[in-house]
Formats: structure tokens, C-alpha cells, sequence
């Protein structure tokens, strides 16, 4: 009924425990390296190739990992420190070998404030950053700040900035009205895009901008804002308050959050002319648009511990029930898997009953879990990171660390590699003090 698609969060500032599905940002590409060795392990095993604190390979105190982005072999990682003296507050950009953790820079160069953002990929072989009302270039083998001018948008306060077709995209506020501003690499502004709505909450847009290219059509959310806009033009396609998920259609589903915001209508005109359903779903804490061979459908999370799936196409609701304390992680043909209560558990999409729960060792919580072909269901926990079989919920493997994985990091181009020898992840540590890379080897069932 449901094809494969990995649900988690895919990059970016971290700016609370990341557990929640999105449609994921481009960027992060993990390689596949037959080369690395790996200790022996039966197939669905994992292997932690290496771990690095931060302090070890920054300056300053009470370092934070903000963001990583990858560039081939190399890993750039963004830390966030404090300090005195010399070194002072801000974060560092530092380029990481890919294969053994070491940092390739000597002394980092402190060269972003805290609130800088990054894109999820470079752009003429540099990474775009923005602050202020400016975009800024930074050196990935070096992590140093170009010295040419920035790229200035004035009345712009830059929250994200991703890189499209070549362009670097700014997010940001004007007042109190979102704005897009596209810029071709030489800093020329190729457009503009002010996107006014009455009755969008602007609060906490810091880390909350996402840009997702889906065709023509650019999809960008900020604070309670959620549009669509042309990618050649910057033209306003459809403009929403809330959260919004999108099938591989182009079907749009909306989740109020506050209960004054006013409905979206119930179409929209891609770039390509085709017209778009709509479905509002109601005021809810988390909403996954899912996608089968034949049919698209969307999992609505209540904030009353509701969790309800929804027809995409008409709206209509097929089931309900009570699901506590956890968020829609991942589905494929035959499950939904979320956190919960109780550990990790798989529903029917068909019918919402519970298939198996997995819980773990006592008091042990599910933070996150992601599909990955070949290499199954992973699941970060208090207690370290599992491997589950997708089918029965029986544990395949298991690292023991509390310490090692407190948030995943990975997109959802990744888990879709057939054949592959071996699929990377990177762990972020549950103080954001380390980083870990975990290799999987292939399951077979």
C-alpha cells in the first residue's frame, strides 16, 4: 500500500530533540565505502567506526553540534562553543575526514556568529551561510570565511539558506511578513518574494526554515508559515498557516496549530499547471503526508494523544485511536512504525492495530527510528542504538552506549540504496558533545 520513505529529520540547526517525520532537505550524502574495513559481523550488524568529542578538536567550552554537512570524503561539522579571551563566543566550521573522524585543520577559525545558517550543500565549491541580512561564502577545507564581500538583502533577517539549481535561497523575515530571496552566485539578486498572510503565528523561526525543490515548485516553511513558490520566479503558488506535508503529487496536507488561523483554499496550481488537492487536517503536533503504489494518505498526530489517518486525496478519515508520548518515525508497504509509550511499535496502515512493540531492556525510551533498504529498521534509544527486523520487531543487533546516539542525522535519498555494501549514519551524542559514524552492514531476512 505504502512504498519505502524514511521519515525523520534531515539536517540543519538542531534547535530541540529532533523525533518528528518531515519531507526532508537535500544535502546530506553519506558514502557508501566498501574500503573502510569493518570488524566481522553477521549480515544487519552494526560498527562504530569512530567517535569524536568536540572538545578535542575545537576551542572554547560547552561545545554544541549545531550542523553537518558533507562534501564527499569530507564532513563538515558546525560547532557552537563559548569562551573568553582569544577565542570568544560563536562556532566553528570544521572540515572532518570522513573515513576516520580527524579533523583536517589544525586550528579552526571561529568564523560565524551562534546565529548563523548554513545550506545542506555547497555551491561552487563553497558552503552558503547567512546572518543578519547578508550571505556569506565559507572555505569547506578550511572552514574560514571567503574574504570577497557578502551578499547583502537589506531589510532581510536571514532564519535558513539552502542551495537550488545553483542559486543560494535566503529565508528570512521582513517585519513581520516572510520573504525568499533567490541569489545567483555572484551575489546578484535574481528575485524576491514577499509572502503576507493574515493570522500565521511569526514566533521561534529560528531553525524552523526548510526549502524543499519539488520539480518547479519550491516549498518553504517558516515559524507558522507554510508556500509554495515557482522556482524560476519566486511567484506565490499557495500560502498556508501551520505545518504542511506534501505527497509525491503534490497533494498538500495542512495542520493547524493554533485555532485562529484561517483555512487554506482547496487547490493550488503547481508551476507545471497541474492542480494540487489540499487537505486541511485539523489543529495537530505532527503531520506525515505516506505514499502507496496507488493512493497517498497522511498520519495526523493530535495533541490530545490522537493518531488519525487521513485520505489525502478526499479527506477522509479511515481510522483512529490513542497513541501517547511519541511521533510518526517511518512507514513502508506494510507498517507505520512509531515511538511511543511503550518503545517502538508497527501499525496496520489498513486498519491502525498494533503489529508488534518492540520495548527494549526496562525503562528504556525510542528517541528515534529510521528504514534503511537493505540494512532494516535502526532505532536510537536511551540505551544506544538497535537494529530491528521490519516484518516482527525482533532486536537483530545492538550497540551499547547511552551516550552514543541521542539524534540521527541523515536524508531520505540515503535510504534508498539497493545493493549498497554498507550505509553510513551519523550519531550525534545526547549532549551534542560528539559525533559518531555508525556503518551498517546489509540485513537479510
Amino acid at each position: 500500500m505504502m512504498a519505502v520513505v524514511l521519515a525523520l529529520d534531515a539536517g540543519g540547526p538542531i534547535g530541540g530533540e529532533v523525533s518528528d517525520a518531515t519531507d526532508g532537505r537535500p544535502g546530506l550524502t553519506l558514502p557508501t565505502d566498501p574500503a573502510v574495513p569493518v570488524a566481522s559481523a553477521a549480515p544487519g550488524a552494526a560498527h562504530v567506526m569512530w567517535t569524536r568529542k568536540l572538545a578535542d578538536i575545537v576551542p572554547g567550552t560547552n561545545h554544541w553540534l549545531s550542523q553537518i554537512v558533507t562534501d564527499g570524503d569530507t564532513w563538515l561539522v558546525r560547532v557552537i562553543v563559548d569562551g573568553a579571551g582569544p577565542v570568544g563566543g560563536g562556532s566553528f566550521i570544521v572540515p572532518l575526514d570522513a573515513r576516520t573522524g580527524d579533523s583536517l585543520v589544525e586550528t579552526p577559525d571561529a568564523a560565524l556568529p551562534e546565529d548563523a545558517y548554513c545550506a545542506e550543500s555547497l555551491v561552487g565549491g563553497m558552503l552558503a551561510c547567512g546572518w543578519s541580512d547578508a550571505v556569506r561564502f565559507i572555505d569547506p577545507r578550511t572552514g574560514e570565511a571567503d574574504a570577497t564581500a557578502p551578499a547583502r538583502v537589506p531589510g532581510l533577517e536571514i532564519y535558513g539558506v539552502e542551495v537550488v539549481e545553483g542559486r543560494v535561497v535566503a529565508v528570512g523575515l521582513s517585519g513581520f511578513a516572510p520573504e525568499v530571496v533567490a541569489l545567483d552566485v555572484d551575489g546578484t539578486v535574481a528575485w524576491r518574494s514577499m509572502v503576507e498572510l493574515e493570522g500565521c503565528s511569526p514566533a521561534r523561526p529560528e531553525y524552523s526554515a526548510s526549502v524543499v525543490l519539488a520539480g518547479g515548485d519550491l516549498r518553504v516553511g517558516l515559524a507558522g508559515y507554510q508556500f509554495v513558490l515557482d522556482s524560476s520566479d519566486g511567484s506565490v503558488l499557495v500560502r498556508a498557516c501551520g505545518q504542511a506535508a506534501y505527497a509525491p503529487s503534490g497533494a498538500m496536507a495542512v495542520a493547524g496549530v493554533e485555532d485562529v488561523e484561517p483555512l487554506p483554499p482547496p487547490t493550488y496550481v503547481g508551476a507545471d499547471g497541474t492542480v494540487h488537492p489540499i487537505v486541511h487536517v485539523g489543529q495537530a503536533v505532527q503531520v506525515v503526508a505516506m505514499s502507496g503504489a496507488d493512493d497517498e494518505y497522511v498520519a495526523v498526530l493530535t495533541d490530545e494523544h490522537r493518531l488519525r489517518l487521513v485520505h489525502l486525496l478526499t479527506g477522509i478519515e479511515l481510522w483512529e485511536r490513542e497513541w501517547q508520548y511519541g511521533r510518526v518515525q517511518a512507514w513502508d508497504d506494510e507498517r507505520i512504525y512509531l515511538s511511543g509509550r511503550h518503545g517502538l511499535s508497527a501499525l496496520s496502515p489498513t486498519t491502525g492495530e498494533m503489529v508488534w512493540t518492540w520495548s527494549g531492556e526496562p525503562g528504556m525510551a525510542v528517541r528515534t527510528a529510521l528504514l534503511v533498504e537493505d540494512s532494516g529498521l535502526v532505532a536510537a534509544t536511551s540505551s544506544g542504538v538497535s537494529g530491528l527486523a521490519p516484518a516482527t520487531g525482533e532486536e537483530l543487533w545492538t550497540v551499547r552506549d547511552p551516550e552514543l546516539a541521542g539524534w540521527y542525522w541523515l536524508p531520505p535519498a540515503q535510504a534508498r540504496t539497493p545493493g549498497a555494501v554498507r550505509v553510513a549514519l551519523l550519531l550525534v551524542g545526547v549532549d551534542r558533545d560528539k559525533v559518531s559514524r555508525l556503518d551498517l552492514l546489509p540485513h537479510q531476512s
